[in-house]
């Protein structure tokens, strides 16, 4: 039953994804951040040859198709991130995803926030 649920959303998300390349979009780019103990998937944009017409394409979407699209993200976000930082804990971290449609590949770039401490006690004043 989870397994077949899990299949039809993925279906959903690839025409989705055929969805906004009809509608002229070549690249989504996704902004997401996160610290303290929670992340979120910030922002959703789509390009046609480097244009920004995401106001356009929203009107043509369903509601919750931005939300489809976030999972998308928060998949790959995890799966990948998730093997080389924390990117929703303690100072967490922050990038974007940058969706190919036409070719249906990704570039997710990340950054971690990190905090060193270093600490000198007892050390002689003079030697």
């Amino acid at each position: 039953m989870e397994r077949d649920q899990e299949i039809k959303k993925q279906l959903t998300q690839i025409l989705l994804v055929t969805k906004v390349k009809d509608l002229g979009v070549d690249n989504i780019y996704i902004e997401f951040s996160g610290s303290g103990d929670s992340g979120d998937v910030d922002d959703v944009f789509f390009h046609r040859k480097g244009e920004d017409i995401t106001s356009m394409i929203e009107i043509k979407l369903n509601e919750g198709s931005l939300d489809l699209f976030k999972d998308i993200a928060w998949k790959i976000i995890n799966e990948k991130v998730d093997a080389v930082g924390d990117w929703v804990n303690n100072e967490g971290g922050y990038g974007h995803l940058d969706i190919n449609v036409y070719k249906k590949t990704y570039d997710l770039t990340y950054s971690q926030r990190t905090t060193e401490e270093y600490d000198w006690s007892d050390e002689f004043l003079f030697i």
